[in-house]
């Protein structure tokens, strides 16, 4: 009992003397001031030694990450244990769907994002408003011998009437890889290739301006220019040539005059346009080049000129019809 009471009466000595020697607290305060002024007055590299004291509290937080992550891994084990495998596979196969569908939807925006842009060419080659623009998929290219003509994809239903004219739908394929940059420019994007000759409520027929048998009573009015501006100016007032079927996916310009060919001004390489005069393609729209220039038989001081199609109507997958409110007007020209 004596060396208890001797020690509590220490510790209230001491206690009294703390008390008693306590420093007032804006002198601590003070104290403390300087303490940070001194601190932040310092060198860097002095303050940088201090950094090994924290050392030590590095175990204990490597064990603490393990254990988050062991808990992580044991919790993630249990509930794999918990799905059976036949839901299991399911869901694969759910998941692989998914991505299956992902995949088409991507490419049909694609798609439309390409037709969109190819209706949008149309319209700023000069397509009056009441035009309407039809985007149709080929089916398939005629089976008989002989025929140029394919099926489209697009009939009543879509409001694609009889002789509506059909233009060409191309995308290119080139890209960065073999050196195609942006804003170049690209010839041969949208040709005239034929007009519907047959509606059904989902298709069409639709003739080649090269069909022999059907195109001999829809001749069509054409101009001739210089496929390089740059190499001969154009004319100012171009002659008006008939276009006429020739068949295996060719059309022929009789009856050219032969100082055009002497003079030059008609050449081989030269591009086929349609003349605007028609109320359903009023703009001139590219055919095709003249493939070969040949004296007529029949008529000395004549040539014949041999075209083709811009693109081979085989290769296409699809085309744009272009349809029209108003009544065709045009009228076969007589040879």
């Amino acid at each position: 009992m004596g060396t208890a009471g001797a020690g509590r009466g220490r510790l209230r000595t001491a206690m009294r003397f703390f008390e008693d020697h306590r420093l007032p607290k804006p002198v601590l305060f003070a104290l403390l001031m300087t303490a940070s002024l001194v601190a932040m007055m310092l060198p860097a590299e002095t303050l940088a030694r201090l950094r090994g004291l924290s050392q030590p509290l590095g175990l204990p937080q490597w064990l603490m990450q393990t254990g988050s992550l062991e808990v992580h891994r044991t919790a993630m084990e249990l509930i794999s244990r918990n799905i059976p495998a036949d839901r299991y596979r399911q869901l694969e196969l759910e998941r692989d769907a998914l991505l299956n569908e992902t995949a088409t939807l991507r490419h049909q925006n694609t798609q439309l994002q390409t037709t969109i842009a190819e209706l949008a060419n149309v319209r700023r080659m000069g397509l009056p408003a009441h035009e309407s623009l039809i985007p149709a998929r080929v089916l398939a290219m005629d089976a008989v011998s002989g025929r140029d003509s394919m099926l489209v994809g697009k009939g009543n239903l879509q409001n694609v009437g009889k002789n509506d004219w059909v233009v060409s739908n191309l995308t290119v394929g080139a890209g960065t890889h073999e050196g195609v940059e942006t804003q170049a420019h690209v010839l041969g994007h949208q040709c005239l290739i034929g007009w519907v000759d047959q509606t059904a409520l989902l298709t069409s027929r639709v003739v080649l301006l090269s069909d022999k048998l059907a195109g001999k009573s829809r001749p069509r009015r054409v101009l001739i220019g210089p496929a390089d501006a740059s190499s001969r100016p154009a004319q100012a007032q171009p002659d008006v040539f008939v276009l006429e079927p020739y068949g295996g996916g060719r059309m022929i310009i009789r009856d050219i005059p032969r100082r055009m060919v002497e003079a030059g001004q008609i050449q081989v390489g030269d591009l086929v346009t349609s003349a605007p005069d028609d109320t359903r393609l009023p703009i001139a729209v590219v055919i095709g080049p003249i493939d070969d220039l040949q004296p007529n038989r029949d008529k000395p001081i004549c040539f014949d000129a041999l075209v083709r199609h811009m693109i081979d109507p085989a290769s296409l997958s699809e085309v744009i019809i272009v349809g029209s409110a108003q009544t065709d007007s045009s009228t076969p020209v007589p040879r």
